[in-house]
């Protein structure tokens, strides 16, 4: 081995130890990249307070939409803690109050029925969201049917929220 093979050799390992270098470097730099994307992968993990079921209004809308940090996008609903809104147009004139028991017909699920029980009753009218004057209640789902006692008939035109706009129902007081 002579002279000028030794100089290659040593510029060969120096070159070699660069390059070593340079991979420990990338190496730390992808690791680094990889624990910010655990990080990142970790906020994905979106846990609600109460379990329950989940209400999109309308999916479709959503679909490749950017979303803001703090906008609504769906809803976590109880199932066993319902409440709904009802508008009852002020030229119906139905006279119901906190502790009726109430049918709830949803349009979207004509054979079926939901018991309800009022628990608020606004006490002057307000415009509800279909723009009719209108006198506002909150009544809360029941498990158990209402009693069949003399009802006040049907009443028709008034609009719930069972935390889902645009169903429509009517609405009959036990």
């Amino acid at each position: 081995m002579n002279n000028h093979d030794d100089h290659e050799l040593k510029a060969l390992i120096v070159q070699s130890k660069a390059e070593l270098s340079i991979l420990d470097y990338r190496l730390k730099q992808e690791n680094i990249r990889l624990k910010m994307a655990e990080y990142r992968a970790s906020k994905l993990n979106v846990r609600a307070e109460v379990s329950g079921s989940i209400i999109v209004d309308n999916p479709d809308e959503w679909r490749g939409r950017p979303v803001e940090v703090g906008q609504k996008v769906l809803m976590v609903v109880d199932p066993e803690n319902i409440n709904l809104r009802i508008w009852l147009p002020e030229a119906d004139n139905v006279n119901f109050s906190n502790s009726t028991e109430v049918k709830v017909l949803l349009n979207a699920f004509p054979d079926d029925s939901l018991h309800a029980r009022i628990k608020y009753v606004a006490q002057s009218v307000s415009v509800s969201p279909e723009g009719v004057p209108s006198i506002m209640a909150e009544g809360a789902l029941m498990a158990k049917p209402i009693s069949e006692k003399e009802s006040l008939g049907w009443v028709e035109g008034i609009c719930c929220a069972l935390w889902r706009k645009g169903f429509c129902c009517l609405l009959v007081a036990a």
